[in-house]
């Protein structure tokens, strides 16, 4: 179970290092100065929302992640 948890982990952090440009180029195009997750905002205009465009980008980067456990005699 650790074995798993910390493959999930660096897969995670895999998408985030290719995330992270992705959100400051949108951020940069769009004129914006902060960028917020959407559970964050009470009320906004649709158009704010760049998730769609962020899954896009972050597939044409991105197109897989691997999740690779360790071997089982470093579990």
């Amino acid at each position: 179970q650790r074995g798993l948890q910390i493959a999930v982990r660096n897969a995670q952090r895999d998408i985030l290092k290719s995330l992270d440009p992705i959100l400051r180029t949108l951020k940069d195009e769009k004129g914006g100065n902060i960028l917020m997750d959407r559970q964050m905002i009470l009320t906004g205009d649709a158009d704010l929302d760049i998730t769609d465009t962020v899954i896009q980008r972050l597939n044409a980067t991105l197109p897989s992640v691997s999740v690779k456990l360790p071997p089982a005699n470093a579990r």
